[in-house]
Protein backbone atom coordinates (compact mmCIF):
# COMPACT_ATOMS: atom_id res chain seq x y z
CA UNK A 1 0.00 0.00 0.00
CA UNK A 2 1.59 3.10 -1.31
CA UNK A 3 -1.13 5.75 0.05
CA UNK A 4 -4.50 4.78 2.26
CA UNK A 5 -7.10 7.95 3.38
CA UNK A 6 -10.11 7.91 5.61
CA UNK A 7 -12.74 10.15 6.19
CA UNK A 8 -16.38 10.22 7.78
CA UNK A 9 -17.87 8.27 10.73
CA UNK A 10 -17.70 4.65 10.99
CA UNK A 11 -21.43 4.67 9.80
CA UNK A 12 -20.28 6.05 6.33
CA UNK A 13 -16.58 5.75 6.03
CA UNK A 14 -14.98 6.26 2.82
CA UNK A 15 -11.84 4.74 2.16
CA UNK A 16 -9.23 5.33 -0.67
CA UNK A 17 -6.27 3.67 -1.14
CA UNK A 18 -2.99 3.15 -4.22
CA UNK A 19 -1.49 0.21 -4.23
CA UNK A 20 0.79 -1.03 -7.22
CA UNK A 21 -0.15 -4.88 -8.25
CA UNK A 22 1.97 -7.51 -9.56
CA UNK A 23 2.14 -11.12 -11.03
CA UNK A 24 5.04 -13.59 -11.95
CA UNK A 25 5.09 -16.25 -13.66
CA UNK A 26 5.53 -19.89 -12.54
CA UNK A 27 9.42 -19.40 -13.20
CA UNK A 28 9.27 -16.12 -10.85
CA UNK A 29 9.32 -13.57 -14.10
CA UNK A 30 7.22 -10.52 -13.72
CA UNK A 31 4.97 -10.62 -16.26
CA UNK A 32 2.10 -8.00 -14.55
CA UNK A 33 2.70 -4.78 -12.91
CA UNK A 34 -0.16 -1.79 -12.58
CA UNK A 35 -0.94 0.88 -10.29
CA UNK A 36 -4.17 0.51 -9.16
CA UNK A 37 -6.46 3.15 -6.80
CA UNK A 38 -9.44 1.58 -5.01
CA UNK A 39 -12.07 3.74 -3.19
CA UNK A 40 -14.90 2.34 -1.41
CA UNK A 41 -17.42 3.38 0.64
CA UNK A 42 -18.38 1.75 4.48
CA UNK A 43 -20.78 0.84 7.07
CA UNK A 44 -19.76 -0.35 10.67
CA UNK A 45 -16.66 -1.92 9.43
CA UNK A 46 -18.17 -3.44 5.70
CA UNK A 47 -17.34 -2.44 2.18
CA UNK A 48 -20.84 -1.43 0.96
CA UNK A 49 -19.51 -0.11 -2.12
CA UNK A 50 -16.40 0.22 -4.07
CA UNK A 51 -14.89 0.57 -7.40
CA UNK A 52 -11.16 0.23 -9.10
CA UNK A 53 -8.99 2.47 -11.13
CA UNK A 54 -5.99 1.48 -13.23
CA UNK A 55 -3.52 3.24 -14.66
CA UNK A 56 -3.52 1.09 -17.70
CA UNK A 57 -6.32 -1.30 -18.05
CA UNK A 58 -4.72 -2.74 -21.19
CA UNK A 59 -2.00 -4.21 -18.87
CA UNK A 60 -4.98 -6.25 -17.45
CA UNK A 61 -5.73 -7.78 -20.94
CA UNK A 62 -2.49 -9.02 -21.95
CA UNK A 63 -2.23 -10.64 -18.05
CA UNK A 64 -5.10 -12.91 -18.78
CA UNK A 65 -3.61 -13.56 -22.06
CA UNK A 66 -0.23 -14.51 -20.74
CA UNK A 67 -1.91 -16.87 -18.39
CA UNK A 68 -4.42 -18.23 -20.83
CA UNK A 69 -0.62 -19.52 -22.67
CA UNK A 70 0.16 -20.77 -19.35
CA UNK A 71 -3.08 -23.07 -18.56
CA UNK A 72 -4.77 -20.51 -15.99
CA UNK A 73 -7.53 -19.62 -15.95
CA UNK A 74 -8.10 -15.80 -14.54
CA UNK A 75 -10.45 -15.49 -11.48
CA UNK A 76 -13.39 -13.64 -12.36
Amino acid sequence: IGELFLAGPPWRLTLIVRFDDHARDPAGKEIYRNRTVLLARMRWGRIVWQEEFYEDSGRIDALEARLSELGIAPSA
